[in-house]
């Protein structure tokens, strides 16, 4: 996988001639042709460098380097600035904004790809050393056991409600049959193919971080593809678990969109799993599948106090099933039933928003920030009880 290199430059020529430089040696090139340009292209791409001009006439490099340096989503970013002022107050004002090289133009084709190339090489390393930290957020998995239980549905809004007051990662496992892009108002990407491509080895959080698409202030995606032909039954569960390891050093809670697949060569990953939360219509004929399910995840050795049921009516029929009952057979907590809205969720759906933030008022919405309290006081307070 190429780096992504982001070149924030007014001058058009020498944007062109730095890019053809850059692109012939093998990086993947983003450009920007001003301060505030830059500034979204950085958030919004997640570059490894960004290749910074200090005089613009909207915001000068110095200015954008500070802001780079100020937001905690790029704070760590290599920064190498090129001007022609080349004075050493210039120099010095560059690296007081947080510049990690300066270089003066005009400068030497192999010069700059050596001065690239050694940042790079140097976020790599800072990354490897960041990797070895333990991990501080918190996973939670959400599954179904048939197709259009609204398993997607649940992780994108109780997500949203989530990223309210957490950094928030929501990864979409649905190799093949991802519909989390759709539900958020985005393309659908195939950044999660690409990861998993990698050997656990290869990964880093550089290469994760590029992948994270930017959807709100606290909450990213990880996409996965909607290409019907992509395999569906395999996912290596050893880069899932790396990949996790890597999301977990920099977001509060990760959030995995299991589908009804959640058996599939992914048993460690649900062991890995703080929470598990098994999303079910309200009807009588899933009872027998729901206890199959709390076996298998019984024999794997997951802890089923860490599981939990949340019921979701998504046809209006009639529930055939009660709470007791379900709980009664499934020894699971029912922590939260959502009601039917065929409608609002057709909405939402069209809209690519989801009722979380078309339909704030809702009594729906009402439900998924009853469930992400509940959550956030089960995981981040220990002394907290159901």
């Amino acid at each position: 996988m190429s780096e992504k290199i982001l070149i924030i430059e007014d001058d058009l020529d020498s944007l062109k001639l730095i890019g053809l430089l850059l692109q012939r040696q093998g990086y993947e090139v983003i450009v920007a042709m001003g301060g505030t340009e830059g500034l979204a292209q950085a958030v919004n791409e997640k570059p490894a460098l960004v290749l910074l001009d200090v005089m613009m006439p909207d915001m000068d490099g110095y200015e954008v380097c500070r802001r780079l340096r100020n937001d905690s989503r790029l704070s760590s970013t290599p920064v190498l600035m090129f001007s022609a002022k080349s004075g050493a107050d210039d120099k010095a004002a560059g690296f007081d904004a947080g510049a990690d090289d300066y270089v003066s133009k005009p400068t030497h084709p192999a010069e700059l790809a050596t001065r690239v190339r050694a940042l790079l090489n140097r976020g790599v390393a800072a990354a490897r050393t960041t990797a070895m930290q333990p991990a501080t957020g918190k996973g939670i998995a959400v599954l179904g056991i048939r197709g259009g239980s609204g398993v997607t549905s649940l992780a994108v809004n109780l997500s949203t409600a989530l990223a309210a007051s957490k950094e928030v990662v929501l990864v979409d496992l649905c190799l093949g049959s991802g519909a989390l892009g759709m539900q958020m108002g985005h393309r659908q990407g195939d950044g999660l193919a690409r990861l998993l491509q990698l050997g656990p080895e290869e990964l880093d959080p550089l290469l994760v971080g590029q992948q994270l698409v930017q959807v709100a202030e606290s909450l990213r995606l990880l996409l996965g593809s909607y290409q019907p032909l992509e395999p569906r039954s395999f996912t290596p569960a050893a880069q899932v678990q790396r990949l996790l390891e890597l999301i977990l050093r920099e977001a509060d809670l990760v959030i995995l969109d299991l589908g009804n697949r959640g058996g599939s060569g992914l048993n460690s990953v649900l062991i890995q799993m703080d929470y598990i939360l098994v999303v079910l219509p309200p009807q009588r004929s899933i009872l027998t599948l729901t206890v199959s399910l709390v076996q298998h995840l019984q024999r794997v050795g997951v802890d089923l106090h860490r599981c939990g049921v949340v019921l979701m009516n998504t046809t209006g029929s009639p529930p055939s099933l009660t709470q007791r009952e379900l709980e009664t057979k499934t020894q699971l907590p029912v922590l939260a039933t959502i009601p039917a809205e065929p409608e609002m969720s057709h909405r939402a759906l069209a809209s690519g928003r989801p009722v979380m933030l078309l339909e704030p008022n809702s009594a729906v919405a009402d439900r998924y920030r009853e469930l992400a309290s509940l959550l956030l006081s089960d995981l981040f307070n220990p002394m907290s009880v159901r």
